[in-house]
């Protein structure tokens, strides 16, 4: 990934900006009027409108702490403030707290809507540029307007609306309800779509297709079925994306880097070292278990220092993934567990246990009935007879740090290590935290798989119940372990928590999972967590489907800014 660093003299657009996958420019001496008046100057203000973007997907913590914890999937593990899991102490000032929470991308994503609006005021008085390409600019504008606009008013409900440039201090909010966002959103990516091309020549400007995904999406969210259903259909029928063959091939660290995208992708980007945004986190750590301080385990490379914030719920991996073969869905014939590590090896010859040597196991997290059964005087039994330091989890034994975690599916390349198998996928040795293939990994932003499942679940409720269990099963088919046979859902059978239950399997970690409950009303939001989230369970409330305006936007205001209800 290339960078771009422009200077913007504006001060409400005064930071660097680095783009997407873009190569470096770098502009002086004129002011920022004159500069983007010229149609280089607008090229460059129209890759800044990406960079925004990595506060939510770039695997800092904004984006998948407000949409993983407090679900139905994932409760508390450690640090990164509990509240955003358990809903116990959320109040306005919290947002504010450094990158832990939401505000950041209020913040960045408010930024963004402003270099888009810039770019689109901007388009129709630049000299000498072509109608073509200032539709094309000025649709990729819209298409990251509506973005933004999307998840900010899905997050806190009636927020700030501004559709022209801001050049100077504002302080004054326009106000606006949620049903006069939706409108906007709904008419940019439709204008989006009619304009952007099939394909870009850089990883991460925005396509026709990424368009017509983000406006099925929206239109599920608004329960506008038969355009959600008309835009994902036709997104698939296109024939311009395919499903991977092989899940754990799309989550291939190795192979898609460095500008390689899947078939899948729709929209993506590549994370590199600027990525981080001065941080060390990645996502995979987060999801992972804390080994490191384990006797005789150090970090792994591709999975970084692990720092256990996400702790799947029982839930999640005894029924979503069945931990019996009864299961029609199971730990066994689907492939997408093998994305969650179970064992850990010994892999720090210096810190080793009596007995044991690297490669050995060292800590093994059991999920199935017959482990689950065991008293720990049993399992303790097992572990001396085992010997070499063995240690073995049930899962009333996991702690707020060790558990079977979601640790490959974002995991990093390291293509100098030496591989340890587990249930036949590989993971990395650490090799030195200066490796440059750790940032050249592609972030799936949007994949057909979603797609998939948005046409699915239109179509369930159009009535078309063939169709939509056709789609759905697409996606749970590929899921299939070689030499497995995976349960295929009939339409009798189709309902929103087959649904809710596929969308966790697939989608798991893909910013989608708290937007995913609070669109299906409260009473499955509600039921959805306090039924399968203890954590969560004794304070979540009705309120908590909106997030807290952050309290220094309100602050700041100059106006009237009401806060949500309930805080």
């Amino acid at each position: 990934m290339n960078k771009l660093k422009i200077l913007i003299g504006l001060i409400i657009l005064g930071v660097f900006i680095q783009s997407c996958d873009l190569s470096e420019s770098m502009r002086s001496g004129i002011t920022a009027d004159e500069f983007y008046s010229t149609e280089a100057g607008l090229y460059d203000l129209t890759v800044a409108m990406y960079e925004p973007l990595r506060q939510y997907y770039a695997e800092v913590r904004p984006g998948f702490i407000m949409t993983s914890k407090g679900t139905d999937l994932f409760t508390y593990g450690t640090g990164a403030r509990p509240y955003w899991a358990t809903y116990d102490g959320i109040h306005p000032s919290v947002q504010s707290m450094s990158a832990r929470g939401p505000f950041p991308v209020w913040l960045h994503f408010y930024r963004g809507i402003n270099l888009a609006n810039s770019v689109i005021e901007r388009a129709e008085d630049v000299p000498g540029l072509s109608e073509s390409t200032k539709n094309i600019w000025t649709a990729e504008a819209k298409f990251i307007r509506a973005h933004n606009y999307h998840i900010l008013v899905q997050t806190w409900g009636n927020i700030h609306l501004t559709l022209e440039e801001t050049t100077g201090v504002e302080t004054e909010v326009n106000y606006a309800t949620e049903e006069q966002v939706w409108p906007h959103v709904i008419s940019d990516l439709e204008f989006a779509v009619a304009n952007l091309p099939a394909e870009q020549n850089e990883i991460g400007r925005a396509t026709s297709g990424a368009a017509k995904h983000l406006l099925a999406r929206v239109h599920l969210i608004q329960q506008n079925w038969d355009e959600a259903a008309r835009w994902s259909t036709e997104l698939i029928q296109s024939g311009k994306y395919s499903l991977e063959e092989s899940v754990l091939g799309l989550w291939d660290p190795c192979t898609y880097r460095r500008g390689n995208v899947s078939d899948e992708t729709i929209w993506a980007m590549t994370k590199n070292q600027d990525t981080r945004q001065g941080d060390t986190i990645h996502k995979s750590r987060e999801y992972s278990s804390r080994t490191r301080g384990e006797a005789g385990v150090t970090a792994d490379f591709a999975i970084g220092t692990q720092v256990s914030r996400h702790k799947p719920t029982e839930f999640f991996i005894t029924e979503v993934f069945g931990n019996t073969r009864e299961h029609p869905v199971n730990q066994w014939n689907d492939e997408r567990w093998q994305l969650f590590k179970d064992v850990w090896y010994f892999n720090d010859e210096g810190g080793l246990p009596d007995g044991a040597a690297v490669g050995d196991t060292a800590l093994y997290f059991t999920t199935t009935p017959e482990w689950q059964e065991m008293s720990r005087e049993e399992i303790n039994q097992i572990e001396q007879e085992r010997g070499g330091g063995i240690r073995i989890f049930r899962i009333e034994d996991y702690t707020d740090r060790l558990w079977v975690s979601l640790a490959y599916k974002f995991r990093h390349c390291d293509p100098g290590g030496s591989p340890i198998p587990h249930d036949g996928l590989p993971v990395r040795n650490e090799v030195g935290g200066g490796n440059p293939d750790w940032w050249g990994r592609t972030v799936n932003m949007f994949r057909l798989a979603e797609t998939y499942l948005i046409a699915s679940e239109a179509l369930m409720h159009l009535g078309r119940t063939d169709e939509a269990a056709d789609y759905f099963n697409a996606v749970r088919k590929r899921a299939e372990v070689p030499g497995e046979s995976i349960a295929l859902i009939t339409p009798d059978n189709l309902d929103i928590d087959a649904i809710l239950d596929e969308r966790a399997r697939e989608l798991v970690g893909e910013w989608l999972r708290w937007y995913d409950l609070k669109r299906m009303g409260s009473e499955i939001f509600l039921d959805r967590i306090r039924s399968h989230n203890p954590d969560a369970a004794p304070h979540v409330q009705e309120h908590h489907m909106l997030r807290p305006i952050p309290q220094q936007q309100i602050d700041r205001t100059t106006n009237d800014f009401p806060q949500n209800p309930g805080y």
